[in-house]
């Protein structure tokens, strides 16, 4: 449930409002990620808005994860969660993505993955096949990596069993390079980063991945330097390039109690679409304050 104050002195009731999905969009895939820091705060502000109205999938990395190992979401949305959630559930998930309920069931699926730190669903449509990888990958680790290089070796048949199915990759990857970091940050370039970075390179190489997200925007700042850099990153199949509308970050749209910003993708991509009704009441109080609940 939303609850937004708008000041303004009213003392009246009014009949709940209706706000179709916007079927303009059916030809599109709208996809928000961000990098929540564990943070309820940072997830409940992201999802206490009409954010349902305007996106379609939530890759969320470091999502807040409860104790009852559960994460924050919204009647809007399903909550996908990594298959190791079920198998080992002394794990605990590090990517989650949320696939908005408009989207019909029929035409996504969750593809099984053997890490807490990556969510695969698969779109279908006219266009064939859309798989995208929600990935975290831990700055400490290349076990991500080494994990879907083995599975990307077994399963690329079932990913993309047409050279025209498509394949997105996104989420924070903690590697540097100068192919996508800002110059002025040469830092993180000593052969320790580099080094660090190559087998997330060469799986670009091997599946022929390009970078939507132009180099040089930054996706995170620093908390104590406040210096911008740029851990997470956009990757898809090369043809899928001019499936793309836009790929950019909004740093207005970050939100408290995180660091990284959300990268926004738009995808002319056709995906069947439920008819869902979203419905709000505006409820006037006594006092100078108007709240609107989004049900």
């Amino acid at each position: 449930m939303q609850i937004l104050p708008d000041e303004r002195n009213q003392h009246v009731l009014r009949p709940p409002q209706m706000s179709n999905t916007n079927t303009d969009n059916a030809t599109r895939i709208r996809i928000w990620q961000q990098n929540l820091n564990t943070s309820p705060i940072a997830q409940h502000s992201l999802l206490n808005g009409p954010i349902a109205n305007d996106w379609d999938i939530l890759a969320i990395q470091e999502p807040h994860i409860n104790p009852m190992k559960n994460t924050i979401s919204s009647s809007h949305f399903h909550a996908v969660y990594p298959t190791t959630r079920f198998t080992s559930p002394h794990l605990i998930s590090r990517a989650v993505t949320l696939v908005n309920k408009s989207l019909n069931t029929n035409a996504w699926q969750q593809i099984p993955f053997p890490s807490p730190d990556v969510v695969i669903i698969q779109l279908r449509g006219t266009f064939g096949r859309c798989t995208i990888f929600n990935i975290y990958n831990d700055c400490t680790s290349k076990r991500t990596e080494e994990q879907l290089s083995s599975f990307l070796e077994t399963k690329i048949a079932r990913i993309r069993p047409s050279a025209d199915d498509h394949m997105l990759w996104l989420g924070d990857f903690n590697r540097h390079h100068p192919l996508w970091d800002e110059d002025r940050n040469t830092q993180l370039f000593t052969n320790q980063y580099l080094d660090a970075a190559q087998p997330l390179i060469d799986l670009i190489a091997d599946y022929g991945m390009i970078m939507t997200l132009p180099k040089g925007l930054p996706t995170l700042q620093a908390s104590r330097s406040k210096n911008w850099t740029r851990p997470d990153n956009v990757f898809c199949t090369d043809h899928t390039e001019a499936s793309f509308i836009s790929c950019t970050t909004n740093p207005a749209l970050r939100g408290p109690c995180t660091d990284h910003v959300p990268i926004l993708s738009i995808l002319e991509l056709e995906v069947h679409q439920e008819n869902v009704i979203l419905l709000f009441l505006v409820l006037f109080t006594n006092s100078a304050t108007m709240y609107t609940i989004w049900i």
